[in-house]
């Protein structure tokens, strides 16, 4: 939840109510079944930074920053050190330019993300 609120229910019908979000950050998450319900908080910016033309992480390992960054720009990432896909990540970069996000992460890490423009994917 950015701002408002939001009453998240099992069934409109029954009237029951999972989760009331009122706060700025408020998220919560279920797999579909009633009892496995997750209400927490977060940094909403990691999730509508995008609004922003910024990618935001924190924590993040670098196979979960390469696979944000696959799914905006619809390309395949390659890192030229597998050893670096472990790593965590905190920061924010750019998303409005492939190139200086890889050179970004490249200069970060040291090695070398490329994509691969010949297997582009269409975005649904």
């Amino acid at each position: 939840l950015e701002e408002g609120s939001v009453r998240v229910m099992a069934r409109r019908d029954t009237g029951a109510a999972l989760a009331l979000l009122n706060e700025s950050g408020d998220f919560v998450e279920s797999d579909g079944h009633h009892s496995d319900v997750v209400v927490g908080q977060v940094d909403h910016s990691l999730y509508t930074a995008w609004q922003d033309r910024k990618l935001k992480f924190e924590n993040a390992t670098v196979v979960e920053v390469l696979q944000s960054i696959d799914e905006f720009y619809g390309v395949t990432i390659r890192c030229a050190d597998p050893d670096i896909l472990e790593r965590n990540f905190s920061g924010t970069l750019p998303n409005d330019n492939l190139d200086i996000v890889l050179r970004s992460l490249s200069n970060i890490y040291e090695t070398t993300f490329e994509s691969d423009h010949t297997e582009k994917r269409i975005r649904k």
